[in-house]
């Protein structure tokens, strides 16, 4: 690791899954967490877990709903009344719905707002946008403040999931939406471009943001809502030793790590603006790097993240 020094580490979605883990493993490695759940239940069980694992743990959470803004701006105002300098933030959260169904879901009850879409990128946009002073009031040129987005291969890989435009992120003209895997797989590009925007315009700052496919691990939360018996059939035999070998899944231990090391890495606080997947620095996907998309996502974001 990078630095041995205390950090104040935010882990977003840290309730199960590899966000869990990771909150788990920088515990243990002595760093100060604040973990983001949905509601006090979800916190109250986090933390038992957590200490369960790692009794010293110094570890609090925070409730945040990340596809209401009024929420978002709650968690950050809790987390400044700490007095908690932070050193990073680890956008981790997300959702995945159905990836077979038509249905096309909404936030804030509200037609223009396509859930996933909000939740996976709007929200983190606007919570990093909210934290960037904590960010830029901790970072150096030695040991700069890290931002790290958790992202997805599916951006890559997944090109027949359905189109991305830049002027319907939403998914909003009729038939366009195709399914769970489309929104997803829209939201993550949505995402790597931000990030990468974001790059650019911290430059000089001593805040740097880089994104990352931890891999594809079955056991984690990511798909709760694809709960049908034969996905979680599916599920179950992707995550044993068998799957791993024919598919390429990844044990949440391996995503746990790779979360681990892009917030506190040698290597990766080298470089800002890069998609790392599977552990090396990847290559973005198409969509990514269109300069139309580019110059048009930051306006975008800004407009529907509220901020």
């Amino acid at each position: 690791m990078a630095t041995s020094e205390k950090k104040v580490i935010i882990v977003t979605g840290a309730n199960s899954g590899i966000g869990l883990e990771a909150a788990k493993g920088l515990c243990e490695l002595g760093h100060d967490v604040i973990v983001s759940v949905r509601d006090d239940t979800k916190g109250e069980a986090t933390i038992k877990a957590i200490k369960e694992a790692v009794p010293e743990a110094t570890v609090m959470y925070i409730t945040m709903e990340l596809t209401d803004p009024q929420s978002i701006r709650d968690f950050v105002a809790k987390f400044q009344a700490t007095g908690k300098k932070l050193n990073i933030l680890l956008n981790n959260a997300g959702l995945f719905k159905p990836y077979k169904s038509p249905v096309r879901h909404i936030a804030r009850e509200d037609p223009k707002y396509e859930l996933t879409m909000t939740a996976n990128c709007m929200g983190p946009f606007l919570l990093t946008q909210l934290m960037l002073d904590d960010l830029k009031a901790t970072g150096t040129a030695e040991v700069p403040s890290r931002i790290a987005n958790v992202s997805s291969m599916l951006t890559v890989r997944a090109k027949t999931a359905g189109p991305f435009s830049i002027e319907d992120l939403m998914l909003e003209k009729p038939g366009v939406y195709k399914n769970g895997m489309h929104a997803y797989r829209n939201s993550k590009l949505a995402m790597n471009l931000w990030a990468n925007e974001l790059a650019k315009r911290l430059e000089g700052s001593h805040v740097i943001i880089n994104s990352l496919c931890p891999g594809f691990i079955p056991s984690t939360g990511l798909g709760r809502d694809n709960d049908s018996f034969m996905t979680r059939t599916a599920m179950y035999i992707l995550d044993t030793f068998v799957g791993r070998a024919l598919v390429g899944t990844k044990p949440v231990t391996e995503g746990r790590d790779r979360l681990i090391n892009m917030s506190l890495g040698e290597e990766p606080g080298k470089h800002s603006g890069k998609f790392y997947v599977g552990g090396k620095l990847g290559d973005e996907a198409a969509e990514v790097l269109m300069k139309e998309n580019q110059d048009k996502i930051w306006d975008l974001c800004v407009k529907y993240s509220g901020l």
